[in-house]
C-alpha cells in the first residue's frame, strides 16, 4: 500500500479530462457535477463524491461524473470503488482514454499485474489508445522492475505521441536511476519544454542539474518549482534540495520531514532526509531512512548505493552476567529490502509519473 498514494497523488498528478456526453445529461446532474468538479479540484474529495453520487443518482451513465467519481475514490484509497467506477465509463465511451490509462494504473496500485496487463493489450486496439497502452504497460514494467522493458515502452510511447510530456519526464527518471545522466537530462528538459507549468517535472529537471553542477539553473528550477505549486510535500522537496546546496542540512532535514509528513510515501523525500541526517553524522537513522527507501521502490539507486557505502549496524551484545561466561556476540544482521513497487508515483520526484 506504500506506493498507492505515490502513484495516485504524485506522479499521477490526477488531471480531469471531459468527455463530450453521448447524451444530454439533465440539468441537475450537469450542476451537481460542476458541483463536484470545482470540489475535487480543491482536494475535497468526499465532499466532491457527495455532489457527484447526486449527479449519478439522476443518471447512472453520465461518462464524466462516473470518471471524477472514480478519482476522487482513488484519492481516498477506495480502490474497489475506483476500480468499478472507471471500469464503467471504458464501457460506455470505449474512446475515453483517460479512464483506460487510470483503470491500469490502479491494478498496478494493487499489484493486479494480470489485470493491468489484459487491460492495457485491450486499450491497444482502442482506436487512438496505442500510446496511452505503451506509456501504461511501461508503467506496470517499472513496478515489476523491469526497467529496460519501462524504456522500451516509453520511447514508443513518445515515438507514437512526441508531445507526451509524462513520458519524456519518466525516461528522465529512468536514465537517472540507470546512471546517464546526459540522456536523464535530455529527457527533463524535454518534459518541461512540453509542460512548463508542470513544478515536479521542474523539481525533478533542477536536482539533476544541481547534482550535475549546474547550480544556476539548477536552483532557478528549483525556485520556479517552489513558485508553481501549492503542494506542501513538492514544495518542501525544492526546499531540502536548496538547503542541501547551500550546506544547511538541519534545515534539509527539516523540510524533507515536512514532505514526509504530507505525503509519507514519497520516497524521495526519504532519500532527501537521509542525505541531510548523513551529512550531520546520523549515519544509523541515515541508514534507516535508505533501507525504508528501497522497501517502497526497488530501483532507487541512492538508497541502494548509499547502503553500500554506510557502516552496516551492529547487533548490542548481550550484557555480561557475573559468574558465568559471556555469549559471544551474534553477527550483525544487515537488514535487506523487500521491494514492492517502484514508484510510482510519478508520479516522488525520482520515481516516473503514471
Amino acid at each position: 500500500m506504500n506506493k498507492s498514494r505515490l502513484f495516485l497523488t504524485l506522479l499521477g498528478l490526477l488531471f480531469f479530462c471531459l468527455v463530450a456526453p453521448g447524451l444530454a445529461q439533465s440539468i441537475q446532474a450537469t450542476q451537481d457535477y460542476k458541483t463536484g468538479r470545482v470540489l475535487a479540484s480543491g482536494g475535497r474529495w468526499e465532499e466532491a463524491l457527495v455532489a457527484l453520487e447526486r449527479a449519478l443518482k439522476e443518471d447512472a451513465n453520465y461518462p464524466d461524473a462516473l470518471y471524477l467519481a472514480g478519482l476522487c475514490h482513488a484519492n481516498l484509497e477506495q480502490y474497489d470503488q475506483a476500480i468499478s467506477r472507471l471500469r464503467r465509463v471504458t464501457e460506455l465511451r470505449p474512446d475515453f482514454l483517460p479512464a483506460w490509462g487510470h483503470l491500469s494504473r490502479l491494478y498496478v496500485v494493487q499489484k493486479q499485474y494480470d489485470q493491468a496487463r489484459e487491460l492495457l493489450g485491450a486499450l491497444g486496439k482502442v482506436r487512438g489508445g496505442a500510446p496511452e497502452s505503451h506509456y501504461g504497460f511501461g508503467v506496470l514494467a517499472w513496478a515489476e522492475n523491469r526497467l529496460d522493458v519501462a524504456e522500451t515502452e516509453w520511447r514508443e510511447t513518445i515515438r507514437l505521441s512526441p508531445g507526451m510530456a509524462r513520458a519524456h519526464h519518466n525516461l528522465g527518471i529512468l536514465y537517472r536511476e540507470k546512471g546517464d545522466r546526459a540522456r536523464a537530462l535530455s529527457a527533463l528538459q524535454d518534459a518541461v519544454r512540453l509542460d512548463p507549468e508542470s513544478p515536479l517535472y521542474r523539481l525533478n529537471l533542477g536536482w539533476l542539474q544541481v547534482d550535475m553542477g549546474n547550480r544556476v539553473d539548477g536552483m532557478a528550477n528549483l525556485d520556479r518549482a517552489r513558485s508553481q505549486t501549492e503542494r506542501p510535500d513538492l514544495a518542501n522537496m525544492a526546499l531540502a534540495v536548496q538547503m542541501l546546496l547551500h550546506n544547511h542540512p538541519e534545515q534539509a532535514e527539516k523540510a524533507a520531514a515536512r514532505a514526509l509528513e504530507a505525503n509519507p510515501d514519497l520516497t524521495l523525500a526519504l532519500v532527501l532526509r537521509a542525505r541531510a541526517l548523513e551529512a550531520l553524522k546520523r549515519l544509523p537513522e541515515a541508514r534507516a531512512l535508505y533501507e525504508q527507501a528501497l522497501e517502497q521502490d526497488a530501483t532507487v539507486g541512492e538508497a541502494r548505493r548509499a547502503l553500500e557505502r554506510l557502516p552496516a549496524p551492529t547487533a548490542p551484545s548481550e550484557p555480561e552476567v557475573p559468574g558465568t561466561a559471556p555469549e559471544a556476540p551474534s553477527e550483525p544482521e544487515v537488514p535487506g529490502s523487500s521491494p514492492e513497487t517502484p514508484g510510482t508515483t510519478p508520479e516522488a520526484p525520482s520515481e516516473p509519473e503514471v
